[in-house]
């Protein structure tokens, strides 16, 4: 097999989010070292659709990103759920909503600055949708980043100038080898040493301190599978030798999450995308709502549906739930809800505290096959309880005096009946069978104290840290892009400092 003619130091296999922070921070510490942030897409960093508030929605589908659809899920009537992740330099924060929000405490100001940005834009229903939101016993919250998150609060996402801030534009790649259209194949071991990864192409490239993994939770698992990281079982089904036993494809979770659309009232007035009225310049700047309504389930609700489980619930301070009010209209494709036109509204309900866990395995031996993917969504009485708890929230609010005067009715999936807030909780879980679809969180699946310790070491090999969404042994109750900047911030430092 060919070899690189480069005498690399550290290799970076995955250019998302993660692997640019950490490729980043390592060359800003150590200038001397030779590093590659190998990336398997394109560098599309000034594509006017990456960059776009309102065209990132069109890159669904398309070569940037990856198009993973789950096993037939039973407890969701056998759907397929899809699920998309980036494929191209910046990974997903090159093709996220831009949410962003911390969930819990944590110390920002020693971090790259990114420019974030919180609403403000003079949406016609602004006033209306806090009111209404605030009218089901929600607090206002001046302060969603705060480490309480819980109440009504305004939006905080990461878009500048109507543009994204993603990874590579926010963190200095300069001084860094960064190929793209590199797929990996596998990391190359010598004995129980990480010593260089294998392309598809068979060109290797060696390294001689430390390989960092950070393909993202449904890309990383499939690498250290492919490499003979895994279990046994598993890898013999595609005749992988293997270097180590770890749980690694486990522990799979994700947020699951219910639209509901509202039809308008006199939707002429421009409250919604769609409507030739909804024209303001500022419009453009970002997503089309302002408000995020977080809370917890009552803990006798999930104390009930831990007896359902078979599990213990322990109360303590946390977010269960998030609803949104999105003024356009968002669904996941084949399910049928309204037309783009200005004239329906969303609520987005989304399970943060998700207990289920899901699985992933490969489908072969090949790292350009999507693996094997069965999320689980809302497999447990747990998730359905708090699924169920957010969207009487959010049926509350759109029921509210407050809306009234905007909001005519709710519109349901086509064949489906209507819902509200006085509906059973069994046609409430219908609705969540028939509808329900991820919110592009997954995580987990190599996950911290199970595949790696809490400097990001893969257990029971030597030369291999994998720094991405994968290590996150629990569901963070946020959008993790912030989240995820932490941990490769706080990653980067540690590898470092053992350079």
């Amino acid at each position: 097999m060919a070899s690189s003619a480069e005498a690399l130091d550290y290799i970076v296999v995955g250019g998302g989010l993660s692997g640019c922070v950490v490729a980043a921070r390592l060359h800003e510490a150590h200038p001397s070292l030779s590093i590659a942030l190998l990336e398997a897409g394109p560098d599309e960093s000034h594509n006017p659709a990456v960059l776009s508030p309102v065209l990132y929605p069109t890159l669904h589908g398309t070569p940037l990103q990856y198009s993973y659809e789950s096993t037939p899920q039973p407890q969701l009537g056998g759907r397929k759920i899809p699920n998309w992740g980036g494929r191209l330099l910046s990974g997903g924060s090159a093709v996220n909503y831009g949410a962003w929000t911390r969930g819990h405490y944590a110390d920002f100001d020693l971090w790259r600055p990114i420019h974030t940005s919180s609403g403000g834009r003079d949406y016609a229903l602004r006033e209306p949708v806090k009111q209404a939101l605030l009218s089901t016993g929600l607090e206002y919250n001046p302060d969603l980043n705060s480490g309480e998150p819980n109440g009504v609060a305004q939006l905080v996402e990461n878009w500048h100038n109507a543009s994204r801030q993603h990874a590579a534009i926010c963190y200095d790649l300069h001084g860094v080898h960064v190929k793209t259209d590199t797929v990996v194949q596998r990391i190359v071991f010598e004995g129980k040493k990480a010593i260089g990864v294998e392309l598809v192409d068979g060109q290797r490239l060696t390294a001689s301190k430390e390989i960092v993994l950070s393909c993202g939770a449904l890309r990383t698992p499939q690498v250290l599978m492919l490499s003979g990281i895994g279990i046994k079982s598993e890898l013999d089904k595609h005749n992988i030798k293997q270097v180590a036993e770890l749980p690694v494809g486990q522990n799979l979770h994700d947020h699951g999450s219910v639209n509901i659309v509202w039809k308008l009232k006199n939707p002429d007035k421009g409250y919604a995308f769609g409507s030739p009225a909804f024209n303001k310049p500022e419009y453009a700047n970002g997503n089309p709502m302002d408000w995020m309504a977080t809370a917890a389930v009552p803990d006798e609700d999930l104390h009930k549906a831990a007896s359902v489980d078979g599990t213990e619930f322990k109360p303590s301070p946390r977010t269960d739930f998030e609803v949104t009010v999105m003024y356009a209209v968002t669904a996941a494709a084949p399910i049928e809800m309204a037309p783009m036109d200005g004239t329906h509204i969303t609520t987005g309900v989304l399970c943060m505290s998700p207990t289920s866990r899901g699985t992933l395995k490969l489908a072969s031996d090949k790292a350009t096959d999507n693996a094997i993917v069965d999320p689980r969504y809302f497999a447990n009485e747990h998730d359905r309880s708090v699924i169920r708890a957010g969207m009487r929230l959010a049926l509350k609010a759109m029921e509210s005096t407050a809306m009234q005067e905007y909001v005519d009715g709710e519109t349901p999936p086509t064949g489906m009946p209507r819902i509200s807030s006085a509906s059973s909780d069994k046609e409430l879980d219908a609705r969540v069978e028939s509808t329900s679809w991820s919110w592009f969180h997954p995580a987990g699946t190599a996950s911290m104290g199970k595949v790696v310790d809490s400097k990001c070491r893969v257990y029971n090999v030597d030369g291999l840290r994998i720094v991405d969404a994968s290590i996150m042994p629990l569901s963070i109750t946020a959008h993790l892009q912030a989240p995820m900047y932490a941990i490769a911030e706080s990653a980067a430092d540690l590898i470092a400092q053992a350079a």
